[in-house]
């Protein structure tokens, strides 16, 4: 029967989540190790790396997640502790980190622990400083800054861990010498072309990131683990094992819990808190809303004769947690011209609460007219609120959008542009509509925009992407 120790190092040896989990111990013996599933999914596919299986890999994650422990110093001693010989590269975005993290790998290779599992792995006493070490087997792992030279180096694993400082992120011009440093130098680093493996591991900072390019030129396999899940993720952990995150499930409770992400939330920004702990940047000003176009309100005009309130709905039929948002936009119409935004219901409801917050939304307006996209459970409630209602209502109209998206959003810009839509300076809902608009074509959810481009296309009569149906009699 196997002794308890040799198990362990069976384990170790053979087991990169286990042996990422020592290795931290072995770093930070009187710190608690959490043991969470995101260390198992990144090892899994560091383990597909190391066995050929796929040969460029983007990892992203919050900060102190482990990240570095995982790929920049447990990974290289796993590597060399199973062949010697390896060429192994870890770039930085500074001198600084890039050393921590060597000295920390070559820690856990000097230790005992480390040379019983692996005795045919030892430390070269010539090659052996801070920024590169070498076995004696001939293999090295060697510590670079993502501005140190590499020319006449050769790795065949490249691991880019953090090549840029959230300090840089709106710098453009920080951002292209990053991007450009990977085009001209670091795709040709590479011992051989046809097995040579480049990981990026990294939190995400700007939409135009390293990560956002490698994403645009396509071919690489993506591990995206936000800090709060958006939608529902089975994430493979190996050996036939899958990792099922349900929607606004955190990424590892024990260390941060939904209450500490949500404080850091408020004290970090929207802007910084989506793109590093959620891996979902957002635009600086956006893609085909550009939000300093709008105009802003403290207090809307008042309500007089020849105005109207216009409420568009945008509904999904389920309220699941994977399905969309039933969504209204309630608009101030100011002088038949102009467009003030006064509120934004958004939530997710089955028929019957979707049918009595249409009715519960219209009663707070003197006189209303109501716009529904004519699909789905909009049209349904077309039908029901057209046939019956005891609300001061002063039309009801379904609106049919053809073509894309996008052209359809394209084509409403010019009233923003020419100052005809107002936002409020400030409500509780107009963070989470900012970041709609500006994430869009490309966010995950995009029921906010619909009904804004719905309503201005209605307001604007052009019917050549779009059908007004009204009901008769109005």
């Amino acid at each position: 029967m196997m002794s308890d120790k040799r198990l362990t190092q069976a384990i170790l040896r053979n087991n990169l989540a286990m042996f990422i989990a020592r290795s931290q111990m072995l770093l930070q013996p009187h710190k608690p190790y959490i043991h969470g599933h995101h260390i198992e999914a990144i090892a899994h596919q560091l383990e597909r790396c190391r066995r050929g299986e796929i040969r460029f890999l983007i990892i992203n994650l919050p900060p102190r997640y482990l990240k570095s422990v995982c790929c920049s110093i447990a990974f290289p001693a796993f590597l060399l502790g199973h062949d010697p010989t390896l060429a192994i590269t870890c770039l930085s975005y500074g001198d600084v980190l890039a050393l921590d993290l060597s000295r920390s790998c070559r820690k856990v290779m000097q230790s005992p622990e480390y040379r019983e599992l692996f005795p045919g792995t030892g430390l070269s006493a010539d090659k052996n400083t801070e920024a590169l070490f070498y076995t004696t087997m001939g293999g090295h792992r060697r510590a670079v800054s993502m501005g140190g030279g590499i020319t006449g180096f050769g790795a065949e694993f490249l691991i880019i861990d953090d090549p840029s400082k959230a300090d840089d992120v709106l710098s453009p011009h920080l951002r292209d010498e990053v991007i450009e440093r990977m085009k001209n130098t670091l795709l040709s680093r590479l011992n051989d072309k046809k097995k040579g493996c480049i990981i990026v591991v990294m939190q995400r900072l700007h939409m135009d990131d390293l990560t956002g390019y490698l994403l645009e030129q396509g071919g690489w396999t993506v591990l995206n683990l936000p800090a709060i899940a958006e939608e529902y993720q089975e994430i493979p952990l190996g050996d036939g094992r899958v990792w099922k995150r349900s929607a606004g499930g955190v990424l590892l409770p024990e260390y941060e819990s939904p209450d500490d992400l949500s404080q850091l939330r408020r004290s970090m920004g929207e802007f910084s808190f989506s793109a590093q702990y959620q891996q979902r940047p957002i635009p600086e000003n956006g893609q085909i809303f550009q939000w300093d176009k709008f105009q802003f309100y403290e207090n809307p005009p008042p309500f007089k004769n020849g105005d109207r309130y216009v409420m568009s709905w945008d509904t999904a039929m389920k309220d699941g947690e994977l399905n969309d948002w039933s969504v209204c936009t309630v608009w101030q119409v100011y002088q038949d011209k102009y467009y003030y935004l006064v509120d934004v219901i958004r939530k997710k409801m089955l028929y019957p609460d979707l049918l009595k917050t249409v009715y519960a939304v219209a009663r707070k307006y003197p006189i209303v007219e109501l716009l529904f996209e004519d699909a789905g459970s909009g049209t349904i409630l077309y039908q029901e609120v057209s046939q019956k209602y005891d609300l001061p209502i002063d039309g009801v109209h379904r609106i049919q959008p053809e073509g894309n998206k996008a052209t359809r959003a394209a084509a409403i810009t010019n009233l923003i542009e020419e100052g005809r839509v107002f936002l409020p300076r400030q409500a509780g809902w107009l963070e989470t509509f900012r970041n709609e608009l500006l994430q869009f074509p490309n966010g995950r959810h995009d029921d906010q925009v619909d009904s804004m481009v719905n309503f201005l296309r209605w307001e604007t009569r052009k019917k050549d992407n779009c059908r007004l149906v009204p009901i008769s009699g109005f």
